[in-house]
């Protein structure tokens, strides 16, 4: 009978030692699973981090903020020139209407 259990609790140990050996095989492939996807997503972390330094250090939004100003000045440049063009288009117009009354 002692003989019996003996064999029983060496086949549990085993079974036992079977679950814990693949257990530690599972969490092992899980951590190096884990450990690679923090890397990748680690370097995607450090492209853009790449990216904004490069869009800082190009002054992209200063930029910006000029052109559209000069955008801005080039407008009101224009419509300055088309009043003036339309009050020289009235003075010339009423110079026209003065010189055919005058004939």
């Amino acid at each position: 009978m002692e003989s019996e259990t003996l064999q029983v609790v060496a086949a549990y140990g085993a079974l036992a030692l079977s679950i814990v050996v693949t257990a530690e095989r599972f969490i092992y492939r899980a951590r190096n699973d884990l450990r690679s996807k923090v890397d990748i997503l680690s370097d995607k972390v450090s492209g853009i981090q790449s990216f904004q330094d490069r869009h800082a250090g190009a002054d992209l939004i200063g930029r910006l903020a000029r052109l559209e100003e000069r955008q801005r000045t080039d407008e009101t440049s224009l419509i300055r020139a088309e009043e003036k063009l339309q009050r020289i288009q009235g003075a010339l117009e009423q110079l026209s209407e003065d010189i055919r009354q005058a004939e």
